[in-house]
């Protein structure tokens, strides 16, 4: 049902997610948005990921690189 503020929407947690407006510079500045309730708790879990999806994508390069050397050890 509709209100005053508009319908109510709800995020994937079946939560009623707040009407949200772009901050930063851009072209959407000033755009509203329905968002996620829990954004500011989820938004350092997600920036922890970013960083370990980072450290995981150094692991695999350096485990190439050595696969690639052992490959090239066993062809001599």
């Amino acid at each position: 049902m509709a209100d005053a503020q508009g319908p109510k929407m709800y995020c994937y947690h079946n939560e009623i997610a707040p009407l949200r407006v772009v901050k930063h510079n851009g072209p959407n500045q000033g755009k509203k948005f329905y968002g996620c309730a829990h954004w500011p708790t989820l938004r350092k879990e997600v920036q922890e990921l970013k960083v370990e999806n980072a450290k995981l994508d150094d692991m695999v390069a350096e485990l190439s690189i050595e696969n690639t050397e052992t490959r090239l050890f066993m062809e001599n």
